[in-house]
């Protein structure tokens, strides 16, 4: 697998997006974001097999095995997992399906506290107490917290 050139930061960007505007789409209880996280990686894994259609294949049903993660630290794993494939090929399968499972529930834990409890709270906070007093000022930076989650440190998280 060599031969193959690695991600761009486009590529990554585009990965991020992906999982930004698909990640819950086809959500479900079985699997839960699995079918997001295909979609996010698809891409990819048609550019790692474009030779080698039983591996594509093969690519396909692994990734779409289960996933649920704090949809911030995901990006970390999506970076790990096409990484693991870009080096190994499909002989790093089951290495990055590894790695991933092993990460989705302490990526998850801290995750949910850091954004939701904590960042989520403070940016809130902000937001309601100068909205009391009259001032647009904490919509505004509540509304940039918003947009500079997917847009700006999710991209960076996937390098």
């Amino acid at each position: 697998m060599s031969d193959i050139k690695k991600m761009s930061d486009k590529d990554i960007w585009k990965i991020s997006m992906r999982w930004t505007l698909f990640r819950s789409l086809v959500w479900n209880y079985e699997k839960m974001e699995a079918a997001g996280y295909l979609i996010t990686v698809g891409k990819q894994l048609d550019r790692l097999y474009k030779d080698d259609e039983q591996a594509r294949l093969h690519a396909y049903e692994v990734e779409s095995q289960f996933f649920n993660c704090e949809t911030n630290l995901a990006n970390i794993i999506f970076g790990m997992d096409l990484a693991i494939q870009e080096e190994f090929g499909e002989d790093g399968l089951e290495m990055a399906q590894a790695v991933k499972t092993s990460l989705m529930g302490p990526f998850s834990g801290i995750g949910d506290t850091l954004f939701s409890s904590v960042i989520a709270v403070i940016f809130g906070s902000i937001a309601v107490t100068t909205g009391l007093e009259g001032n647009y000022i904490g919509t505004i930076i509540w509304l940039i917290w918003l947009w500079f989650m997917p847009f700006v440190l999710r991209p960076w998280l996937s390098v």
